[in-house]
């Protein structure tokens, strides 16, 4: 949801200002509604959930990994 709460106006932005499309950076989009609908792309929108839940999935082993005791404990 947050991909879309963010990529959206960004999308009309970047298509504002001329400067291409959010998902790829090429060419200029005609529209900022062309720009929008590039960003609500089936396949950019699995990218981007695959992407952040990677990020988030391993954020996690990590933490878990290295989880410190808490303060005043001992070893």
């Amino acid at each position: 949801m947050a991909v879309l709460a963010v990529g959206m106006p960004e999308a009309a932005v970047w298509a504002n200002r001329q400067a291409g499309y959010l998902s790829t950076g090429d060419a200029v989009p005609p529209t900022w509604q062309s720009a929008v609908l590039d960003v609500l792309r089936p396949d950019f929108l699995l990218v981007m959930i695959v992407f952040w839940m990677v990020g988030t999935a391993g954020g996690a082993a990590l933490g878990t990994a290295l989880r410190r005791q808490p303060a005043g404990t001992p070893d």
